[in-house]
C-alpha cells in the first residue's frame, strides 16, 4: 500500500469551534427558527495543495537501464497537455460536507441536516 494513505492527501479535519459557536449562538430561550451554515474553502487553500508523485518504471529484461538523463521529447508533451486540458476543470478542492441546516424550537436543537 502507498504511503499516501496516511498523508494529508486523504483529508484534513476542519476545526469545529466556529461551527459550535454558531450553533450555540441560537441555543437560547425564545429562538425558534433555522440556522444555516455554509462550509467551504478560501481560494488561498490552493496554495497549500500537496501532490504525491509515485513513479513506477518497467524495463525490458534484455536491455540495461539507461544511465544518462534525457530531456522530454517535445512531441511527447502534446498528450500530456491534452490530459491536463481534460482534467483542469475537475481539479477542485472542496469539503465533503458543504452545508449544515439546524432547526431550533425555543432555543433547543430539534434536528439538523447536512448537505454533501
Amino acid at each position: 500500500m502507498s504511503s499516501l494513505a496516511e498523508s494529508p492527501l486523504r483529508g484534513i479535519p476542519i476545526p469545529t469551534e466556529e461551527i459550535r459557536a454558531a450553533l450555540d449562538s441560537v441555543a437560547i430561550p425564545g429562538y425558534t427558527g433555522v440556522l444555516q451554515l455554509e462550509i467551504g474553502l478560501a481560494p488561498e487553500a490552493a496554495q497549500h495543495v500537496m501532490i504525491g508523485v509515485i513513479r513506477r518504471q518497467s524495463m525490458k529484461v534484455d536491455q540495461p537501464a539507461a544511465l544518462k538523463q534525457t530531456l522530454p521529447d517535445p512531441s511527447r508533451k502534446k498528450p500530456v497537455d491534452k490530459v491536463l486540458a481534460d482534467i483542469k476543470g475537475k481539479l477542485r478542492i472542496r469539503t465533503v460536507l458543504t452545508a449544515v441546516e439546524a432547526h431550533y424550537l425555543d432555543g433547543v436543537l430539534q434536528k439538523f441536516t447536512i448537505e454533501e
